[in-house]
């Protein structure tokens, strides 16, 4: 992505936004339910939120969703005259609590589209609705993202509301908001020098790898993904080999495993050497996928070296398994400072999480028959013993950053349940910049009933069908993809 400058007059209107999102939660008397779309951007802003409504000596109900059918859902179970909605777009919203005028409603999502009337548009106040976005002050979305926004509402009720910065950060990385090296941009780097500036965050650069805070140096190798390293990633073995050979002592004098940040300088950049040369040597891969070995690492000066929360890149990734876990409730409370019990826990719970999703890149690596090519969509088979929540969008992410499978064309993966067919696509920025999705395929076949549920962002859909209906479903979408290849020729 590249580099973002805002305008200091567009970031003086954003101040304004906040500080009028800001008095709206002053006005609140009662609880609010807090309406959470599952991603670790709306995760780190609903900690950001939650925070706010204590520091009102208010209480909140958290509920989080994967689409906005399920909102509906629980929001007749739900009694609140006070609500937070994150991620979400404004047509989501049930219109009964839009219609209540007993109601406050704000809205924060930095990917907010606009609705085509100024008052249901960026901090333009209706009789109960409050929105914070981006679109309209016409900062481009990638500037910030929600926790961003939720970041400076925080300003009007913390000193030290620099504190957040590194939620911030979590969530411009899960958005990758940053440019080729790696490095925060847009109004995250104004948040980031915040945060340096009151001691809150450190900037170093080094091996960026999940784990290297706290798994052993061969753990750290296995399970690494973003990048992936051909040959290392999901097989222990050679991983341990790998470092022997190097003559990197993989425990300390007092027997205890050793970690990527406790090597010395000259351990590190032997490390770093041979890696970079596996990379290129195995999938001849350019200067930006060196940058993913190596570059910035955010560090969050507010806890141990030993916390989860340390490293915020690793602590963003912790929350991202979570949401595919359907943990965010235990996320959240890590979130919110929990550092004994649910700390360990969350934890725990992810440790299979990372390793599974290792073993089926490596596998799928080693089976590429696994990947169909049906000449405007790959189809990816053979993996309905995952369950879709828990590995398999990690999977496909996977995939594509590290180039294993290319994103030329959209990705098409079917899931078996039990009753249903989950379809999950990763759309190809290549064809979006060509006016070509798939999502809008799918609205389609939404309103045709032939689906039974849609959600997903930019990238990635999952959608839900009957069995009866896949075949059906994949059809329509190849005939609709051949039908835009066949024009754009033309």
């Amino acid at each position: 992505m590249q580099s973002i400058d805002v305008p200091y007059e567009k970031y003086t209107e954003l101040m304004e936004g906040a500080k009028k999102i800001a008095k709206a939660f002053e006005t609140i008397k009662n609880n609010i339910s807090i309406f959470t779309l599952s991603n670790p951007d709306n995760l780190s802003a609903t900690g950001i939120i939650v925070n706010i409504v204590r520091k009102l000596e208010l209480g909140a109900h958290v509920s989080f969703f994967r689409d906005a059918e399920e909102v509906k859902r629980k929001q007749k179970k739900l009694s609140y005259s006070n609500y937070c909605f994150l991620g979400f777009e404004i047509s989501d919203i049930p219109k009964n609590i839009l219609k209540e005028k007993s109601s406050l409603v704000i809205v924060i999502n930095h990917k907010l589209k606009s609705q085509g009337n100024k008052k249901e548009t960026n901090t333009q106040e209706t009789d109960n609705l409050f929105v914070f976005s981006l679109e309209d002050l016409e900062i481009q979305q990638e500037a910030l993202s929600t926790t961003g926004l939720a970041y400076f509402i925080s300003a009007n009720f913390y000193e030290d509301y620099q504190k957040f910065a590194s939620l911030a950060i979590i969530g411009a990385l899960h958005n990758e908001q940053k440019d080729h090296k790696q490095e925060l941009i847009g109004l995250t780097k104004l948040i980031l020098d915040e945060g340096k500036e009151k001691n809150f965050i450190t900037l170093t650069k080094g091996t960026r790898i999940h784990g290297r805070e706290k798994q052993p140096i061969h753990l750290a190798l296995k399970y690494s993904l973003n990048p992936y390293f051909p040959g290392l990633t999901g097989n222990e073995k050679a991983c341990t080999s790998f470092i022997a050979k190097l003559g990197i002592p993989m425990r300390d004098t007092e027997g205890e495993w050793r970690t990527i940040s406790s090597l010395s300088k000259e351990e590190i950049t032997k490390l770093n050497d041979n890696l970079i040369s596996l990379l290129i040597e195995k999938q001849k891969q350019d200067i930006t996928e060196v940058y993913k070995l190596i570059g910035p690492i955010y560090l969050s000066n507010l806890e141990q070296k030993t916390s989860l929360a340390h490293n915020i890149e690793e602590f963003m990734w912790l929350i991202d398994g979570a949401c595919h876990l359907k943990k965010e409730s235990l996320a959240l409370a890590v979130i919110l400072g929990d550092r004994k019990n649910l700390h360990d826990q969350l934890s725990r719970e992810l440790q299979d999480y990372h390793g599974i999703t290792a073993d089926f890149v490596e596998q799928l690596e080693k089976k590429p028959e696994m990947v169909e090519d049906k000449g405007y969509y790959r189809l990816i088979k053979e993996i309905e013993h995952f369950d879709k929540t828990s590995v398999v969008s990690r999977i496909i992410k996977s995939l594509v950053d590290s180039s294993i499978i290319p994103i030329d064309k959209p990705i098409i993966v079917p899931i078996a349940n039990e009753d249903e067919i989950d379809i999950l696509i990763y759309e190809s920025p290549q064809l979006i910049e060509k006016g070509i999705q798939v999502y809008h395929i799918l609205q389609d076949l939404k309103k045709e009933k032939l689906i039974k549920r849609l959600s997903g962002d930019y990238n990635y859909i999952e959608a839900s069908v009957d069995k009866e209906n896949e075949t059906v479903v994949i059809k329509r979408i190849e005939n609709k993809l051949e039908y835009h290849f066949q024009g754009q020729k033309q």
